[in-house]
């Protein structure tokens, strides 16, 4: 079936208004049961209380608050949901945290671009436009 795993800040939330970008409410509600969607975002404080607010419990499969993101985290998403890494799609905001771990084990990657600048990564300008890179069946 496969995962997708999310990066927090600057992919699901916007932190100019302080809640998740419109995009992002789309896409979860449209990926929510049919495929298995984690999070994986850097500790800070407060963090836990913002993601209960924003209700991302109910919303999504999987949450890992970590001090620094680690391969070791994306491969225990994988094991957890039997999901090898040709079947595993990382998408984030930061080339340097969450698509480099991806890459590292052999994910497919895929940067939200927001702002429009100039990366190596295949990229899209929002979530609406990830949806395209999904399996067939949970779109």
């Amino acid at each position: 079936m496969g995962l997708v795993i999310l990066d927090f800040a600057g992919t699901l939330y916007d932190c100019g208004t302080e809640g998740l970008y419109e995009d992002a409410e789309r896409f979860l509600a449209e990926v929510h049961g049919k495929i298995p969607v984690s999070l994986i975002t850097l500790y800070s404080p407060g963090r836990q209380v913002l993601i209960e607010r924003l209700e991302l419990r109910r919303r999504l499969d999987n949450i890992s608050i970590v001090p620094e993101k680690r391969p070791f985290h994306f491969l225990s998403d994988m094991i957890k949901f039997w999901v090898s890494a040709e079947n595993c799609l990382v998408i984030g905001d930061d080339e340097n945290d969450e698509l480099r771990m991806g890459t590292l084990l052999g994910c497919r990657t895929l940067l939200v671009n927001r702002n429009g600048h100039e990366s190596g990564y295949p990229s899209v300008a929002n979530l609406d436009e990830a949806l395209a890179y999904l399996p067939l069946s949970v779109r």
